[in-house]
């Protein structure tokens, strides 16, 4: 008996036709499909023309839907149609004289080919509905026996490649992400923050210009500040500095030389810059432990780096753990080279400048968003968003710019999330909101793109946040969302 396996794609929600480049496959129409979920059921409809196909008289053919996971790890065969050559329809006659029951067995529909005469298959099945269906592929499977004791003749299950594919799924649910209008802010308080890696001499508070990259770093503090100073939009509020030390000595030195250190950059910015005494607040933090870890993190090749990193790690006692630094080899390199390479940059100022911008009336922002959107507030670019409301694609584009200006708000990441999914970019919308996901504005959108991405668990996650913070749209789609999960 010969046999030969060939694959037929199935064009599923619509129409079309499959042409196998064999011998019958490659003149079997599809007419007409589909495959869809029906309550508990997943119903299948299929119209084959098989008017160009001329059988051998002892040929069977043997068409095999099968549904097929989207990972392909599960599949389930359902019930084949069976198209008989004249000889082998007589067989199965036979057989089914014999037995008192309809052949082959497992058969949806059999018919026998009438060469050069039109002839549809209508094919319909029904099979119950599995979680692993959702996203599945639908394939027809072809074999072709052959007998020479036509009796004696079976058909083996035999595997092939599939050609395409087709999903099975449900609708989703219309989930509702409305357009979010954020506060009028009456008050705009922003802020600058920067490291001041001013270099200081062992033991030093006093800021030298000529030390290491000091007049280069003096130089771009005095320009960030005095950007600020010039912006006739602006107002410098206040002046926080922080300073820190590097952990030789006691702690207790540290953390006077650290604010000896705050204090010296407040006063070079109060005579350089003529910043006000009661703007500039300084403030001081001691021993930088954690800086020196990314420090330590920079150097793979210290010696012992690992444990090194293990006693930042535990240390509980500063005083004690310094000297322990010192007595993880006998010549104290790790130390020396802690000293002189990780030591320095942790003697240094961070520094933030807290400003507030006025108010830009509607003609004003315009402008404004064209070479600094971050001047204005979110409602403000929300209202030029508006008045451009006979031109989408412009305020599209300014809903994205306010977005990105505010990259961690969750109204502005909501609202360009919204346009992304208008457009089908889940994966857009994802990435936009993550980096606002701190922001419990994003919750509820978050919830909606994971459960358009189908990743259910982070769905539920969110909208359940969201929900609990008394988010009501976030309330009905968390419902919206655990109905269709929990569909048999």
């Amino acid at each position: 008996m010969k046999r030969m396996i060939y694959t037929i794609l199935i064009l599923l929600l619509g129409s079309g036709s499959a042409w196998s480049q064999k011998e019958y496959l490659r003149n079997i129409r599809v007419l007409n499909n589909e495959m869809k979920k029906n309550k508990a059921d997943v119903d299948v409809c299929i119209n084959l023309d098989v008017s160009q196909i001329k059988v051998r008289r002892q040929h069977s053919i043997r068409l095999i839907p099968v549904i097929i996971s989207k990972d392909e790890s599960k599949s389930q065969e359902l019930p084949a149609i069976i198209i008989n050559g004249r000889t082998r329809a007589l067989v199965h006659q036979r057989v089914e004289r014999l037995t008192g029951q309809p052949y082959p067995y497992k058969a949806q529909t059999v018919i026998r080919r009438y060469n050069r005469e039109k002839q549809e298959i209508n094919y319909t099945a029904s099979i119950p509905f599995q979680q692993w269906m959702r996203g599945s592929k639908l394939i027809i499977r072809e074999e072709v026996s052959g007998c020479t004791d036509c009796m004696a003749a079976g058909y083996n299950q035999g595997t092939t490649d599939t050609i395409a594919s087709s999903c099975l799924a449900s609708p989703l649910p219309i989930f509702t992400l409305d357009f979010k209008q954020p506060k009028e802010e009456i008050v705009k308080t922003r802020e600058k923050s920067r490291e001041a890696r001013l270099q200081f001499r062992q033991d030093s508070r006093k800021i030298l210009p000529e030390y290491k990259n000091n007049r280069k770093e003096l130089a771009a503090i005095k320009q960030s500040i005095t950007e600020i100073q010039d912006d006739k939009n602006v107002m410098i509020k206040a002046i926080y500095i922080t300073g820190y030390a590097s952990p030789e000595g006691s702690r207790e030195y540290n953390l006077t030389i650290s604010k000896a250190r705050a204090e010296a950059l407040a006063r070079y910015l109060q005579d350089e810059l003529k910043i006000a005494p009661e703007q500039i607040h300084a403030d001081w933090k001691g021993e930088d432990w954690q800086g020196l870890r990314e420090e330590v993190e920079k150097r793979p090749k210290l010696l012992h780096q690992n444990k090194v990193l293990a006693i930042i790690d535990n240390c509980t006692a500063p005083d004690k753990c310094e000297e322990s630094f010192k007595k993880l080899d006998n010549d104290g390199e790790i130390y020396k080279r802690l000293l002189n390479e990780c030591y320095p940059p942790l003697r240094k100022n961070d520094y933030r400048v807290q400003y507030e911008v006025r108010n830009f009336n509607l003609e004003e922002a315009k402008q404004v968003i064209k070479t600094n959107p971050k001047l204005l507030s979110l409602y403000e670019i929300y209202l030029v968003a508006q008045a451009y409301g006979n031109d989408p694609v412009l305020q599209e584009q300014i809903i994205h710019t306010a977005a990105e200006a505010y990259p961690e708000n969750g109204i502005a990441a909501s609202n360009a999330a919204r346009l992304d999914l208008q457009k089908g970019n889940i994966r857009a919308a994802i990435n936009r909101l993550e980096k606002a996901k701190a922001d419990p504005d994003t919750w509820g959108a978050l919830g909606v793109v994971y459960a358009r991405d189908e990743q259910w668990e982070l769905a539920k996650q969110y909208l359940v946040k969201a929900a609990t913070q008394g988010d009501n749209e976030a309330r009905e789609n968390l419902q919206k969302l655990e109905t269709y999960i929990q569909e048999p």
